[in-house]
């Protein structure tokens, strides 16, 4: 499990009320965790806050899962280390 899936699971935790165990589903859809379009927007921000990096919008949008989701957040830190 990467360091970013580790957190991102706590995050989600801790912002919706998700018990941990659920979601170590990560190849599940955001809807089976009960997130809505509106709730992933507002996930967007606090990955941007506790990551310091950028996510373009349309990019989330095509996150389908938390592990893609993960995979994400880290190509957005290497970017974001050698730029």
């Amino acid at each position: 499990m990467t360091d970013s899936l580790d957190t991102l699971k706590h995050l989600i935790s801790e912002k919706f009320g998700i018990d941990r165990a659920t979601l170590e589903h990560t190849d599940q859809g955001f809807e089976s965790f009960g997130i809505d379009s509106l709730s992933l927007a507002e996930l967007l921000f606090a990955i941007e806050d506790r990551f310091q990096v950028r996510l373009p919008d349309l990019q989330l949008e095509q996150v389908a899962s938390l592990s893609a989701l993960a995979a994400t957040v880290d190509d957005a830190l290497r970017t974001a280390t050698a730029g």
